[in-house]
């Protein structure tokens, strides 16, 4: 099963009600029910793309969407699985989504240790400190 679920063609007219729909949630309105940051619910669901077959990814219900980049919407039901996998989700040390979250770091800690090595603009040939 993919990550979303797309709606077809004849899906999309449904779309003009969807946003009345109170039961669904964006992003955003998820975010704020699980306590989460908007970062982290993408980092969950990239990292489930990545590991469908994980016993943690089981755990997050996927979400309602139009087509590529469009507005992601769950149902209000979904929050209690979202929240559910938060809890349950190894943290730190012996985290599961290190392949995504640290990827992000590492690629910082390279620009920072690149930042350092460069000369100062006085020509001098010293390196910044």
């Amino acid at each position: 099963m993919h990550e979303c679920d797309i709606l077809p063609l004849e899906g999309r007219e449904q779309m003009n009600t969807l946003d009345e729909n109170k039961d669904l949630l964006t992003a955003l309105e998820v975010c704020v029910l699980v306590h989460c940051s908007y970062n982290a619910l993408n980092y969950w669901y990239r990292w489930k793309g990545l590991n469908p077959d994980n016993e943690y990814a089981k755990l997050l219900p996927d979400f309602i969407q139009t087509a590529n980049r469009q507005t992601r919407y769950w149902k209000r039901e979904d929050v209690a699985k979202i929240i559910q996998f938060r809890t349950s989700v190894p943290q730190g040390r012996n985290g599961v989504m290190g392949d995504i979250t640290q990827k992000y770091r590492r690629e910082q800690r390279k620009r920072e240790q690149n930042g350092k090595q460069t000369k100062s603009r006085r020509g001098n040939g010293k390196t910044k400190q």
